[in-house]
């Protein structure tokens, strides 16, 4: 006990010497030709070490501040900055160090504001739209553009804003397309390979009155032209590294190019190439006897594959300095056991 007091005997002076060891700072930023009060400067005390604020007199106080030599600076846009060397803080005092800051002009580099129009979007037209873009179909999930559309708001399945399927209308390039068979798009007998697609867009409420035949919705499809310069892009998807229940057996396979071809005539063409076992998912019941071997784990049901192959190609043929020609082809191929 005795060494313990005798501890606290020589600590307890070393409270009011450091407390008569500090002292404090104030003073007061103004405008240096109105001597206006600056109201919210940031003043900084040895390089930021403490930080104050002027209040709405332009005053700022430190406490507690070591005895010593001290910098003060102050930055303020549309003044120059103040510094302020040496300033002498002796122990249990206050010390005041007035700041008169200078104007200066600020040079402000030109702005430049750029419109991009948009090639799909029509800013008159009051409805309601989603977008889809080349960079969203690589990003999402999906190989394929329906796949991508059923994911959007208002979509389930080929039903659209709650119709009929055969309820909506697709225009691709400005061109609409209908299977006649059924005067609907149900089952129009091709893809577009997301390669080719520039940008989508599925309105489901105030059709312009230039679309024709749609109840539901619209997809209205811009496909992309060939670039100043050759370009070409190979991908492969597969889930084959992929085990049990995972393993769909899906391959794709997506060869596209596109660039100039002769007198500002530009070509892009696209192959895509998917299969996959489960090529149309069977909503089949459960199995309830254990000696089913999909009891325990579900597996795609036999004879259901299936596969797609599309090609695409487009030529832009400029026709004047008013007039472009665009020449566009398209061919899917599709087979598939349908077994269920």
């Amino acid at each position: 006990m005795t060494r313990w007091r005798l501890i606290l005997l020589l600590c307890s002076p070393l409270a009011p010497l450091a407390a008569q060891a500090t002292g404090g700072l104030v003073g007061r930023v103004s405008d240096a030709s109105t001597d206006a009060p600056l109201v919210g400067v940031t003043v900084r005390l040895d390089g930021g070490r403490l930080s104050a604020r002027t209040d709405p007199r332009g005053e700022y106080r430190f406490r507690g501040v070591s005895a010593g030599q001290h910098v003060v600076e102050v930055t303020w846009p549309g003044y120059r900055p103040a510094r302020r060397d040496s300033i002498l803080i002796r122990s249990d005092e206050i010390v005041r160090a007035d700041i008169r800051l200078a104007p200066v002009a600020v040079e402000l580099a030109a702005l430049e504001a750029v419109g991009v129009q948009d090639p799909v979007l029509d800013p008159l037209a009051t409805q309601t739209s989603q977008r889809i873009t080349s960079e969203d179909l690589r990003r999402l999930p999906v190989s394929s553009l329906e796949d991508a559309i059923a994911l959007q708001a208002g979509v389930v399945g080929e039903s659209f804003r709650g119709g009929r399927v055969g309820q909506q209308s697709f225009v691709l390039d400005g061109l609409g397309v209908k299977n006649q068979l059924d005067a609907s798009t149900n089952g129009a007998g091709f893809r577009i390979p997301p390669d080719l697609i520039t940008e989508a867009q599925l309105v489901t409420n105030g059709f312009s009155a230039r679309y024709g035949q749609a109840l539901s919705g619209l997809v209205n499809v811009t496909t992309r032209d060939g670039g100043d310069e050759w370009r070409g892009r190979i991908a492969y998807e597969t889930d084959r590294p992929l085990t049990g229940v995972n393993d769909l057996g899906l391959d794709r396979l997506v060869l596209a190019a596109d660039g100039p071809v002769a007198g500002g005539v530009t070509a892009v063409g696209v192959i895509d190439l998917s299969a996959r076992i489960d090529f149309d998912a069977v909503n089949a019941p459960a199995a309830t006897d254990p000696r089913d071997p999909r009891f325990d784990t579900p597996r795609p049901l036999p004879h259901n594959s299936g596969e797609t192959w599309t090609a695409a190609g487009k030529l832009t043929i400029p026709m004047g300095e008013r007039f472009i020609t665009r020449l566009f082809g398209l061919r899917t191929l599709e087979q598939a056991f349908l077994y269920d």
